[in-house]
């Protein structure tokens, strides 16, 4: 704000709708994949010649800012101001890269720099003025604004359960892979996991706690200065809510996972657990990784609609969304799942299980059958008795009609 001396660049600057373009999600081949990152259209560049000259450049640029580090070391020099002087040196070469590839596009079509920028500072001026005008608010603009933002609050009431808790396009990602390596690749989680739910949810809880952590303001004429009763009420009030939260977490994972969360291949895993005696009682979010946790995530808003109102859900669901965000910052470090091929004693249960289903289907097929057989026979019986109560009753009437022929005659 600083830099803004005159009320037109403010008014201009409040006038400006935001800009809007492409981006993408870009990988970097043989890099982790927490180096993955949304890109601006703006800052992609069309391969050519002029394209790699550049990057050669930039690259060159940096090695000798790094080198320029190295040799003289951090304490001689100012590591922080150097690389962001790079980085405004990048973006100068990246601008002048840009503004020549634009002169090469306008000299294929025959026009010059100097009449493309006086048409370019025309369509400037139009827009200023058609934003100018937008401003003045009639009743017509008025009625179309509030017309406008009722829809939007009648979309949020009927947003699905799925909306309501966004998962990142990272953990989606994480989420297909572990599907493709069990459901296709037909291997299992090892247990436990390098890095169980509970130690995630443990480090979640400890990053909060730090936060709101109380710091006594210095007083002046002591150094150990303490928190007052109040804040410390406060502190033991918030802490017990994100413990409570966290503990309820863990909780509802081990009463969801055999029933919601688990894929077929893995059910034969979890009943071998579960019969043995000493792995039976270690809760399972101290079994299963974080991988599972976000399989959790995708029903939860469902779950929460089923027993909460909106308005009791609300602060769960934020809550929910910002451990979301603390699993993606941590991504590397908590998503370490390892896989495994079955073991025999899995899947030996597998086949068992798959025996009981099939024995399963068949009963109800055959149950399905007798029901319809049965049903068929009802009907033909109802047909039956209707034919003979129809020629019963033909019968009754001719011979009444015959009696009355014979007492007339």
């Amino acid at each position: 704000v600083n830099d803004i001396k005159h009320d037109d660049d403010v008014e201009e600057l409040l006038m400006q709708a935001p800009e809007e373009s492409w981006h993408y999600f870009v990988h970097y081949l043989g890099w982790h994949v927490k180096w993955d990152r949304w890109v601006c259209e703006s800052s992609l560049f069309e391969p050519s010649e002029g394209t790699k000259a550049l990057a050669a450049r930039l690259q060159k640029e940096l090695s000798a800012a790094r080198l320029q580090l190295k040799k003289k070391g951090k304490s001689q020099v100012n590591g922080v101001k150097l690389m962001a002087e790079l980085e405004k040196r990048m973006k100068h070469l990246e601008n002048e890269r840009r503004a020549e590839e634009r002169r090469e596009e306008l000299a294929k079509q025959g026009i010059t720099m100097e009449k493309h920028e006086e048409e370019e500072e025309k369509k400037k001026q139009q827009e200023k003025l058609r934003a100018k005008k937008k401003m003045i608010w009639d009743k017509t603009s008025i009625e179309r604004e509030q017309n406008l933002r009722e829809r939007d609050l009648e979309g949020r009431k009927t947003q699905r359960h799925s909306e309501k808790l966004v998962l990142p396009f990272t953990l989606k990602k994480v989420m297909v892979e572990e599907w493709e390596i069990i459901s296709q690749c037909k291997m299992v989680p090892v247990l436990p996991s390098t890095v169980t739910i509970r130690e995630a949810l443990d480090k979640y809880l400890a990053s909060k706690l730090e936060v709101i952590a109380i710091k006594p303001a210095a007083d002046e004429n002591s150094e150990n200065a303490t928190p007052s009763k109040e804040e410390n009420e406060e502190y033991k009030k918030k802490e017990s809510e994100w413990k409570n939260m966290c503990d309820g977490i863990a909780a509802f994972f081990n009463q969801a996972l055999l029933s919601r969360l688990l894929y077929r291949h893995e059910e034969a895993q979890y009943a071998l657990i579960d019969a043995d005696p000493d792995l039976s009682l270690i809760p399972k979010s101290e079994l299963y990784g974080c991988e599972h946790l976000l399989r959790l995530f995708v029903h939860l808003p469902a779950l929460l609609a089923e027993n909460l109102t909106d308005t009791e859900s609300r602060p769960i669901l934020s809550k929910l969304g910002d451990l979301i965000r603390f699993l993606q910052k941590h991504q590397s470090t908590l998503f370490t799942q390892a896989y495994r091929k079955p073991n025999e004693d899995e899947i030996r249960e597998n086949l068992r299980r798959l025996r009981k289903l099939e024995q399963k289907k068949r009963k109800h097929m055959a149950a399905d059958s007798a029901a319809a057989i049965s049903k068929k026979q009802a009907t033909d019986l109802e047909e039956e008795k209707k034919k003979h109560a129809v020629v019963g009753s033909t019968s009754t009437a001719a011979i009444a009609k015959k009696q009355a022929t014979d007492k007339t005659e």
